[in-house]
């Protein structure tokens, strides 16, 4: 990319994106990014504006800034793509965690 240390994996252009916001779960108009568990549940993603905190959707493309951390992936999960606004972050596999 033109931008250095970043690293995008485009599967598929969707048009919608939801953005990583660790365990914040209450938008707040910020997206803090940082350590959670990625699962079915819960509502640790969320728009462009940080505004509204969601679960994830599945097949929607996966944005990751902020504060960088471990994200737990629970589960399988649909993605078209994948985006490390932030350098550090390490996706581990958790109960039958997959992409």
């Amino acid at each position: 990319t033109a931008i250095g240390n970043q690293i995008n994996l485009l599967v598929n252009g969707s048009t919608n994106v939801q953005f990583w916001d660790g365990s914040q779960t209450t938008g707040n108009g910020t997206i803090e990014g940082g350590s959670g568990t990625w699962s079915v549940g819960g509502n640790q993603w969320t728009g462009v504006n940080g505004a509204f905190n969601t679960a994830w959707t599945p097949n929607s493309f996966a944005v990751f800034q902020g504060t960088a951390g471990t994200v737990t992936v629970d589960g399988a999960q649909g993605i078209t793509g994948l985006q490390f606004v932030t350098d550090g972050y390490n996706l581990a596999g958790g109960a039958a965690g997959a992409l």
